[in-house]
């Protein structure tokens, strides 16, 4: 990861500060909105104000150098607006104490510190549970979980695509990792708080297809809907899978550095390049 200089200090503090005046202000006004016209459009207004309020900055980011001062200030721009939303929208929901706390917390994300230690991604991957903001995306998880489950336990048993292997929570994140079962994707992909691995993909010959690159690439990406909000997942999927940007999508980049693997490209968000994940054979999940 580059020095950072005063300048990029400066823009990243400028980026959190807007992005949590930004969020919390469209959050107010899903709030607002929601008493009036009823919950289902509140959360509707605050998911559009999510989307649209990130979409630039994704956009941007994508195109910048993400170690140059605007690169730190849109990345601390987004974490701030998901970070201002979490704090009104949990401290509606559940109480003002829990949604400053959650806010906070999505907050520290925005310090390259914070972010690089593992303690930090452990609370922020459980605490992700009860931001309303990672709500939809795991939600959707779970509708799959319950899913695969269903048709693991009925008379689908005896097909193979829809045998689940096994189940197991990554304490690492608070992320529940599901190998197998009838949803899953040709390699593997993250709905929140919840990881569905394909174990045809799993290749041990290979440091990026083993188990644990797999499963630590993906809960980079249940750190970053924590950290970002459900617009950003949304639009990694569109960049790297619609678009064709692939592993050098901007998401793609930030979620990789948590597993770090030799060869691949990443935004030193969550480990950096020196500390480099060892891939060697073996089942972290």
């Amino acid at each position: 990861m580059q020095r950072p200089t005063s300048w990029n200090t400066a823009g990243s503090i400028a980026g959190a500060v807007l992005g949590l005046a930004v969020g919390v202000s469209l959050a107010i006004g899903a709030v607002v909105g929601g008493r009036a016209l009823g919950t289902a459009a509140g959360i509707g207004l605050a998911v559009a104000a999510s989307l649209a309020v990130t979409v630039i900055p994704y956009v941007a980011a994508s195109r910048t150098d993400h170690a140059a001062v605007l690169g730190q200030f849109l990345r601390r721009f987004m974490i701030g607006v998901n970070a201002g939303m979490n704090t009104v929208l949990a401290g509606v929901v559940l109480t003002p104490v829990i949604g400053v706390i959650l806010g906070l917390v999505t907050l520290l994300a925005a310090v390259d510190a914070m972010a690089l230690s593992p303690r930090y991604q452990r609370v922020l991957g459980w605490a992700s549970w009860l931001m309303p903001m990672s709500w939809g995306a795991t939600a959707l998880g779970a509708a799959f979980c319950l899913v695969s489950l269903a048709a693991a336990g009925a008379i689908l048993h005896r097909w193979s695509r829809a045998r689940i292997l096994r189940i197991v929570l990554d304490p690492t994140v608070g992320a529940l990792v599901i190998h197998g079962g009838l949803i899953h994707g040709p390699t593997a992909f993250d709905m929140g708080n919840i990881v569905f691995v394909n174990p045809g993909y799993i290749d041990e010959s290979s440091p990026d297809t083993t188990c644990d690159a797999v499963v630590a690439h993906e809960t980079g990406h249940t750190l970053a809907v924590a950290a970002f909000g459900p617009a950003f997942g949304l639009f990694d999927l569109i960049y790297e899978n619609l678009l064709g940007a692939g592993a050098r999508d901007y998401g793609e980049r930030i979620a990789e550095s948590h597993a770090n693997c030799p060869g691949r490209s990443t935004v030193p968000m969550w480990g950096l390049p020196e500390s480099v994940l060892d891939c060697s054979p073996s089942l972290r999940a």
